[in-house]
């Protein structure tokens, strides 16, 4: 029986409730630890349990948990005694003794008070939370409790299981708030236990053990399968890369045999068995977030992504995902599963031939952001420039990432989802129409705070927000705003730590200050060689352009180039330093490059970095498809439009390389029948090679005409259509807009050549200026203003014909005619 100094106390704390003050509050514990002090000393040094138990149990009912974190409070000796007697239980349950009812009151109890406790957490109280959450000898017990459940399944059938479930939850609350502690020796030690559990027989034992018919989880399938999940995958520190390769041994095999049982009874599930496979989910995406889980585990997700899309296609999922929260939970970890998956080049593939498409676009539609935000993102990463062009709404892609952006940026507690859609964006960046909507949503002041402040992790933030600004250099207005942002020029400039965010930054100084001084530079040379009427002499047969995704090929193929003979450069190091430098002196001397498409390829800013600047000086690219059904299209597309493709495989390497030395051949016969004929070559394309003396003399003849021509009336204006424009219509219409730098690129175009010309332009925007400038220099000395590109864009909008369905309307001028 209580004593009578405890009882009066409680019924003061009860009564009063919430109403009652902290210094109320402190005396009625002072009187309540002075008691328990006396008892203690005449009851063989041990507390009264009963007195424990209504202690508890009155804390837990009053529940004014944020009076209880004050720190004046939280620091009192009544704490450090209940923590203490909930130890003590913890070791009886680890020695497996039985608890009485009394105890097993007291240890739910006390388990609970401090579970709720935890989510008042803050800085004026975290280090008193420390000394009394991770106390040595607790955490050893409870640690020693998991591993005794991981290994014999001890417990699990125990009712007092209920203890270690709030325990660790609380434990994952405190590590969820204050994430400077996730990394702690003691919480590792947990950690470690869990893990074991979660990776042993009995996980899947009880999993298994579910029917559909279920209308709650047990006591051991809410600790397994909820509260452990939970525990682990809250979890972002230092050790996350050990983690999940370890988790992946046992895991994906584990949630194979789960599918195999559940997604048959599919239309079956209730919210139990759905909130239980969403934890599934959860884990699966946690855990496949690494390249190794992936790589060393391709067969069992292509079995388990065919589980994941029955998920996806379930109509009864769709139609309640609006008002079921636990489906909305479950499609939003599927569909980031996936996405996870596509991380991997081989994946990616597999995922693209499932034609998923339409999948994907029916979330898009869901009134859930998360769920927006991964179908999006997978549309991203699996559609092509045409098919992102084809959504009903691009911009509305890139305002959800900015928008995720702005939430995540500046909170600690979801670090991970800032990393996480700063990955994303890199995949997502590729396509032009990204680019421009990045820069006219005003999306680059938030990537220059992730790469420019030291808070952010310099990996997983900083260098990911540098290689998608990198990326953005490709579009003429986001290169203007960052060249002109004088502080981050001075940032990009300055040393740093890392060998990755060290190399982002100075691509993106290339980018913007260096490349075109040094086109410029070699374009003078090569007229120098082209004037002594000599070819150049390589220092290298092939520079291999190539994403280190695919670097087991590409490394096969520089073997076998080597073997015979040729000179190869390739980045085997993944070069640092100053790398662009080195990049542009292999692309130089080298008489071929090699372009190894891929996905991966073409995401790659350092990847279309290489690219850019080899189609810019004109040099022999061969693109080889490291995939076999790989079609190049975007900024890659058109810089191998036109080319022979080679299909490199791991099967068929031998044939591939008898193709490539054919190719090779072909060309240098024909750079040998130029020599002959008198001309001077360097290593770019042989269409291009013209004397300087009659590069000058066309220039002049095609400027002199377009004098002439401005006088003439502009016959264009009453013809309906643009293709029935002629070669004069053309020279008119450009003279008329005051489009001179236009014309010499459009010399003797016909309506039906410009109209292809416009579209080709306005669908690769940035990639098609840059192309344009770069021959207008080569060709005739002269700049294309950015200005003058736009211009011409708009201009000759209005005389194209647009196309709703499958008819035709009029053009704008037409219309108004």
């Amino acid at each position: 029986m209580s004593s009578e100094i405890i009882t009066d106390s409680l019924k003061k704390i009860k009564t009063n409730g919430k109403f009652i003050t902290k210094e109320e509050l402190t005396s009625l514990f002072d009187n309540i630890v002075k008691e328990l002090n006396q008892q203690k000393t005449s009851n063989d040094n041990k507390f009264s349990i009963e007195d424990i138990k209504d202690i508890a149990v009155t804390l837990h009912d009053v529940g004014d948990y944020e009076k209880y974190s004050i720190s004046d409070l939280l620091n009192h000796q009544l704490f450090v005694i209940l923590r203490d007697i909930l130890t003590s239980l913890i070791i009886k349950l680890q020695k497996d003794e039985n608890f009485n009812e009394n105890e097993t009151v007291a240890s739910r109890y006390i388990g609970a008070i401090f579970t709720w406790l935890v989510s008042s957490v803050n800085d004026t109280n975290v280090d008193i939370f420390k000394t009394l959450l991770l106390n040595k000898t607790m955490i050893e017990s409870i640690a020693q409790c998991l591993d005794n459940i991981a290994t014999s399944g001890k417990h699990l059938d125990d009712l007092n299981i209920l203890v270690l479930k709030y325990i660790v939850q609380a434990l994952s609350s405190f590590q969820q708030a204050q994430k400077q502690f996730q990394d702690d020796f003691t919480l590792s030690v947990i950690l470690n236990s869990v893990i074991k559990c979660v990776c042993s027989i009995y996980y899947l034992d009880v999993f298994k053990g579910i029917v559909v018919e279920l209308l709650k989880l047990n006591s051991k399938q809410e600790f397994l399968l909820i509260t452990c999940i939970e525990y682990i995958t809250i979890y972002d520190g230092e050790r996350i890369e050990e983690i999940t390769l370890t988790m992946s041994e046992s895991m994906f095999n584990y949630y194979l045999k789960i599918f195999e049982q559940f997604i048959p009874l599919i239309d079956e599930w209730n919210n139990v068995v759905i909130k239980a496979i969403t934890n599934a989910a959860v884990l699966l995406q946690y855990i496949s977030a690494d390249d190794l889980p992936k790589l060393n585990f391709i067969s069992q997700h292509v079995q388990l992504l065919d589980y994941a899309i029955t998920i996806l296609n379930s109509t009864n999922f769709f139609i309640q995902i609006d008002v079921n929260n636990d489906i909305a939970d479950l499609i939003e970890f599927t569909l980031l599963y996936i996405f996870m998956l596509t991380l991997n080049s081989i994946l990616l593939e597999h995922i693209k031939e499932k034609n998923l498409i339409s999948v994907f676009l029916k979330f898009i539609k869901a009134n859930n952001e998360s769920i927006q935000f991964h179908s999006y993102r997978l549309l991203a990463t699996i559609m092509n420039e045409d098919g992102i062009k084809s959504l009903s709404n691009p911009a509305k892609i890139t305002e959800i990432f900015i928008n995720y952006i702005e939430r995540n940026i500046d909170n600690v507690l979801r670090k991970l989802r800032l990393q996480n859609t700063l990955l994303s964006l890199k995949s997502l960046i590729q396509h032009n129409s990204i680019k421009s909507e990045f820069v006219k949503q005003n999306g680059l002041p938030l990537l220059i705070r992730c790469a420019s402040e030291s808070k952010f992790d310099a990996i997983k933030v900083q260098q990911r927000a540098l290689e998608i600004l990198l990326a953005l250099t490709f579009n003429e207005q986001a290169a203007v705003i960052l060249k002109n942002d004088q502080i981050f020029m001075k940032r990009l400039k300055s040393p740093f730590n890392e060998q990755g965010v060290k190399k982002a930054a100075e691509g993106i100084v290339w980018r913007l200050e260096k490349e075109a001084q040094l086109i410029i530079q070699n374009e003078n040379q090569q007229t120098f060689n082209k004037k002594e009427a000599a070819p150049l002499a390589h220092k290298y047969d092939i520079m291999i352009s190539y994403s280190h995704s695919d670097k087991d090929l590409c490394y096969q193929l520089q073997e076998r180039l080597v073997a015979d003979k040729f000179r190869v450069w390739l980045d085997r190091d993944n070069l640092y330093g100053s790398q662009m430098q080195q990049m542009a002196d292999a692309i130089e001397n080298s008489e071929f490059i090699f372009i190894c498409m891929s996905d991966t390829y073409k995401q790659s800013a350092y990847c279309q970095s290489e690219a850019h600047y080899a189609y810019e000086r004109r040099c022999q690219l061969i693109p080889l498809k490291m995939i076999e059904k790989y079609q190049p299209d975007g900024w890659l597309g058109l810089i191998v439009s036109g080319k022979t493709y080679i299909t490199f495989s791991a099967s068929e390497f031998d044939k591939a390389y008898q193709k490539l030395m054919v190719e090779i051949s072909h060309h240098r016969s024909q750079s040998e029948q130029n020599i002959i004929h008198g001309h001077a070559i360097s290593h770019g394309n042989s269409d291009h090679v013209t004397d300087t003396s009659i590069i000058a003399a066309s220039a002049e003849k095609v400027l002199s005409s377009t004098n002439q021509l401005a006088t003439r009336k502009s016959e264009y204006c009453s013809k309906p259509y643009i293709e029935q424009w002629s070669k004069q219509d053309v020279l008119n219409f450009l003279n008329d807009m005051e489009l001179h730098s236009m014309i010499p690129l459009c010399d003797k175009m016909d309506g039906r050549q410009l109209h292809k010309f416009y579209k080709s332009c306005d669908s690769n925007n940035d990639v098609m200026y840059h192309s344009l400038k770069a021959e207008l220099l080569d060709l005739y000395k002269k700049t294309l203003p950015f200005q003058d590109y736009l211009r011409f864009l708009d201009e000759l909008k209005r005389y194209v014909p647009s196309t709703t369905g499958t008819q035709t309307v009029a053009s704008i001028i037409c219309n108004m005619m």
